[in-house]
Parts: structure tokens; sequence; C-alpha cells
């Protein structure tokens, strides 16, 4: 009867990774106690110099920062490089990297080699220039947009400033045509959505407020809303803040 033979529980770093032996049966003890010795020993990473057990060897090669890595384009620009940097020489040297065109924020939307990016720019210079021209012709006329808006809230704040009325605690406000005013407002007419009152003060060197009422509603809610505006004011850097005094609000309808 010939010997049993059995299998190696371990991988055997001697010949050829994940080989599994096969020996008889009173060699497999001194076997794999000789392969657990071999594997758990500790060896320094050729790369980095760290620390690790033969058996994770390759793994840690896997990740190790120093390792030398090849430039995925084959740009030859060095033999190799430490992984942990290869992205910057991705990002910023590579010259076969391909990189957007500059002018994409203004319509190129071309990926080129990083070397030939010049000559791009320049063979393409009527149609980048074409699509500049569009940009800034739209960043023109949102600034014409914006500045018609900026002058239009500064004269309903120059008409704020110019009817501020005194106040001693009190301050009546009578709107008037207040039905033609809802029923605008939920058609959707911008000038009766949100209507404003003069400026008062609270008192002598007090704050400055106004009341805002929207006809229907916050959001065209269907109801009548009525706000406390707490405007900035001449006297503002000798009053107390944040405002805290108590308000009453009161609609009346006088009809």
């Amino acid at each position: 009867m010939g010997a049993l033979r059995l299998w190696c529980f371990g991988y055997c770093r001697d010949t050829v990774h994940s080989y599994l032996l096969h020996q008889e049966r009173r060699y497999t003890i001194s076997h794999n106690n000789n392969l657990y010795f071999v594997t758990m020993s500790q060896v320094v990473c050729p790369h980095c110099g760290e620390s690790v057990s033969s058996i994770s060897l390759d793994t840690h090669t896997q990740t190790c920062p120093e390792c030398p890595m090849e430039c995925p384009n084959n740009c030859h620009a060095h033999n190799t490089f430490p992984r942990s940097k290869l992205q910057a020489h991705l990002d910023s040297e590579c010259p076969r990297q391909l990189v957007p065109c500059p002018i994409k924020p203004y319509g190129c939307t071309k990926m080129v080699e990083r070397a030939a990016l010049t000559e791009h720019v320049q063979n393409c210079l009527p149609v980048h220039a074409g699509e500049v021209l569009t940009h800034v012709h739209a960043l023109d006329q949102e600034v014409r947009d914006l500045r018609t808006t900026v002058a239009s809230q500064r004269e309903i704040i120059q008409g704020l400033e110019t009817h501020v009325y005194p106040c001693s605690g009190q301050f009546t406000w009578r709107v008037d045509n207040i039905r033609t005013k809802i029923r605008l407002a939920e058609e959707g007419d911008a000038s009766s959505t949100a209507i404003y009152s003069p400026a008062f003060y609270s008192m002598e060197a007090g704050y400055k407020l106004s009341l805002c009422i929207y006809p229907a509603g916050d959001n065209n809610q269907g109801y009548v809303s009525l706000y406390f505006v707490v405007m900035k004011g001449r006297f503002d850097e000798i009053l107390q803040w944040p405002f805290q005094r108590r308000v009453y609000l009161s609609l009346l309808n006088t009809r």
C-alpha cells in the first residue's frame, strides 16, 4: 500500500504562488511548520521601507505610495513615478494627458493632449473668438438687466427715505382700493404683490420702521399678510440690537 498523499494548507512562496503542494503524511507537519515560519516572517518593502509580513508583501506593493509606476499615457517623460506622485504628473505635466480647451467656459467642448493645446487654440481661433463674443454678449445683457433691477430698487428706497414720517409710538397707514389690489395680486401683477408703507421712526432717535402688506398673501396663499419691517436708520449705532420691542398690528376695515 502506497503512502497517503495530503495537500499543504498554505501557499509555497519558494515556488509558484497559490500552487498547493501534496506530499506524504509523515512530511506534512514538518512542511507546514516551516511554511508558517516563512509566511509570517517580517520583510522590508524595497520601495518605502515599511516592515510587513512576507505573505502580505504583494498586497502592500499594490498600494505602496513609493512603488514605481509607469505613466498610463506612455509619455516617457520619466521612466517611472512613485505612486504618490503619479496623479500630480497627470494633472500638471504629462504631455499626453487629455485636458479641456481653455475656452471651455465659453463653449469649446474638445479634449486635447496637453502638448497639442497651444496648436489647438491657434487653429481654432476664429471659432473660439465667436464663442467668446457670444458669451460676452450674454454677460452684457445680464449686466444691463441687473442695472435696471438695481435702479428700480434704488428708486423704491429713495422714495421711502423721502417720505419718512416721525412717530411717537403709533403709526396709521391707510391702504386704498384694497379689493382691487387683492385682485391684481391674485392675477400676478408685480406692482401689487407687495405694498410697502412710508418709513417712520418709533420715536425721536429711534428705530426706522415700515409695514409691508401682501394683498393676496405671501406666496399667493389666498389671504392678506401684514409684516413689520425693521429698516436701516440713521440712529442704528446708538440703539440696542437685536430689536426686542413689543409691536401690535391691527387691520381695520373702514367701511
